[in-house]
């Protein structure tokens, strides 16, 4: 993400972004879908060889809900 982009922070707070505030990609190690589809479960790992565990479920109310573990 490039920073500087952003028009509504200080130029102190990009600098201290930019300095911290790391993105990179994620890979899809793994992904299963429940058979009634109101699940899936997705891992993730990232380009450092840690991995990202998420669920998310579809509730039959129309909310979804998201969660996310991850082991450093």
């Amino acid at each position: 993400m490039n920073y500087t982009d952003i028009s509504t922070i200080s130029n102190k707070s990009k600098e201290l972004l930019r300095e911290n505030c790391f993105f990179t990609s994620l890979n899809v190690e793994s992904q299963t879908t429940s058979d009634n589809g109101q699940t899936t479960k997705i891992l993730f790992k990232t380009t450092d060889g840690l991995f990202i565990e998420s669920v998310i479920m579809r509730h039959l109310s129309g909310r979804n809900t998201l969660c996310v573990s991850s082991q450093a």
